[in-house]
């Protein structure tokens, strides 16, 4: 991901809690609470300002037990 989002933010939460049929993005409301879900938007609407050291900590693989 190399932009924010272009969508309000309450678009965005829909979206990720419910998904988006037939695109392949999945609906994540049952994996995550309303709290959750809207932190998620948060860092996606801040992308674009995150620091360095959080930009570089997001781009390291994910250790998969």
């Amino acid at each position: 991901m190399n932009q924010a989002p272009d969508m309000p933010d309450y678009e965005n939460f829909y979206i990720i809690k419910h998904g988006v049929r037939w695109t392949g993005m999945p609906a994540w409301g049952n994996l995550m609470t309303d709290s959750e879900v809207w932190q998620v938007v948060t860092l996606l609407s801040r992308f674009e300002k995150l620091p360095p050291e959080a930009a570089e900590e997001l781009k390291k693989p994910v250790a998969v037990k």
